[in-house]
């Protein structure tokens, strides 16, 4: 499914460290935080992982 050239399918993206792991099913970014780096998951598979100050517990949140 497309909107205005925009691939819409639903993408899965599995993730595994820290103290668990995630699977998400997203339309869009999710951001996974794990200790104390968070790491953003784009739809094309790719990613990028910042470090923060602070300890995070995982988490994931689609945006």
């Amino acid at each position: 499914m497309s909107l205005d050239g925009k691939d819409l399918t639903p993408t899965t993206i599995s993730y595994r460290g820290g103290a668990g792991s995630v699977a998400v099913n997203s339309e869009s970014d999710v951001y996974v935080a794990d200790g104390n780096r968070i790491t953003r998951w784009k739809l094309d598979g790719s990613s990028e992982t910042i470090q923060t100050g602070r300890y995070i517990y995982n988490v994931a949140v689609p945006f």
